[in-house]
């Protein structure tokens, strides 16, 4: 080949090469935080392979329950817990600066001591409250954020206690930003108690005040835990823990529909024990919605070991009809670990993320880790496994994980 003709070979592959990058959209850097007990770890995320790079942690008084961003993705709410009852208990809301670029956390302000432990948080939609769900009294706070991104050190006074519903497991403000949903799982029946019922319930929010509007009590053996929204149609899509379904309601003037418009089951076999639906997350353009399958069932085996019964450990994906909102099931997709309490879409909407709560003893007998596993997903909303990071959890819970842009990381 003549030197000429392969110089120009040479500049078109180049040419080329640089057109498609040129040609890529930009996109935000993605931090990815993930919870070991009382310490929250952040990861970078690689925008392409989707791979996890521990950069840094920081650990709070006691273990991580809940966290939830700011709408602007500058500040980030913790709250942590040691589960104790009474003056046994120690319970904070914490307050973190995200680096713009990085994703570092640095604390700002002071750990806010709570009443019990804060199963699940949110922010409003202009970042003035913080509103804490409490499962033990079943009941809501909400706590001012200050002009810093600091919060309040006490909470707004509520003039009638919210009564959120029993075993309130997810709090969340609806898109209007006027009004807050408490999840209340309720309870199954016990030899020695009848069955707590499972509610929805809405609260007008006026300046951290919560007034309540609405309250859907559920069936008998129905207990929801997680809900989310359509980014833009009024269909909210609720994971059932107890009774294992996907219920769609549709949302009026910050009020739900009485009955679910769709009902769906979520596992391949009904007939199991232990059985429970976990998170709930609608991908960002409203096509398709994921949802956690969980079962961490001991029986001893013949060397006398506890370990897994089976179960399904898995994630669900559904398409929505974007005229309807039903949803159809597409794909059932094993998480490769033990129950899936939470996982995280990247705000890309190209990677969803599952953190495996618990370290277990498989059905062999062989150790199947806690971790962080990741998934591409499609044009078609499906999932393909691509990455798996076991954790060495030594006991310790991997309560929560979520996913924030950077906007200064580009």
């Amino acid at each position: 080949m003549k030197r000429t003709t392969l110089i120009i070979l040479m500049v078109m592959v180049v040419m080329g090469v640089l057109s498609t990058v040129l040609a890529a959209p930009m996109s935000s850097k993605v931090a990815v935080y993930s919870t070991v007990g009382e310490t929250l770890c952040h990861y970078d995320m690689d925008a392409a392979s989707g791979e996890l790079t521990l950069r840094d942690s920081v650990v709070l008084p006691v273990k991580v329950h809940y966290v939830a961003a700011d709408p602007s993705g500058n500040f980030m709410y913790v709250g942590s817990s040691n589960f104790g009852v009474g003056t046994e208990g120690r319970h904070y809301l914490s307050t973190f600066k995200i680096d713009s670029v990085t994703g570092a956390l640095q604390q700002i302000g002071t750990n806010v001591a709570l009443q019990e432990r804060p199963i699940n948080i949110t922010v409003d939609k202009s970042a003035e409250h913080v509103v804490i769900a409490y499962n033990r009294s079943a009941t809501l706070d909400s706590y001012e954020i200050m002009t810093n991104g600091e919060i309040a050190q006490t909470a707004v006074v509520q003039p009638v206690r919210p009564d959120s519903g029993i075993y309130v497991h997810q709090v969340r403000v609806l898109p209007s930003g006027n009004a807050v949903i408490a999840v209340g799982r309720g309870n199954d029946a016990t030899t020695t108690k009848p069955e707590d019922l499972g509610h929805l319930t809405i609260f007008n929010f006026e300046n951290g005040v919560l007034s309540q509007k609405q309250r859907i009590e559920m069936a008998p053996g129905i207990g929801p835990r997680h809900l989310d929204f359509h980014p833009t149609q009024p269909w909210v899509y609720v994971s059932v823990e107890r009774g294992n379904k996907l219920m769609v309601y549709t949302l009026k003037d910050d009020s739900f529909s009485a009955e679910p418009i769709f009902n769906k089951e979520l596992l391949a076999n009904v007939n199991q024990s232990n059985q429970r639906a976990g998170a709930i997350h609608i991908h960002p353009n409203g096509k398709f919605v994921y949802i956690s399958n969980r079962n961490d069932a001991l029986a001893k085996n013949k060397s006398g070991l506890n370990v897994l019964t089976g179960g399904e450990n898995d994630l669900v994906v559904f398409a929505i009809n974007q005229t309807t909102g039903e949803p159809t099931l597409i794909q059932r997709l094993d998480t490769q670990g033990v129950e899936a309490r939470t996982f995280t879409i990247d705000p890309s909407g190209r990677f969803l993320i599952t953190c495996n709560q618990e370290q277990r003893l498989g059905t062999d007998g062989k150790l199947v880790s806690a971790g962080m596993v990741v998934f591409r997903i499609g044009v078609d909303g499906k999932l393909e496994f691509v990455h798996k990071y076991d954790i060495d959890s030594q006991g310790k819970d991997l309560l929560w994980i979520g996913s924030v842009a950077l906007t200064g990381g580009k």
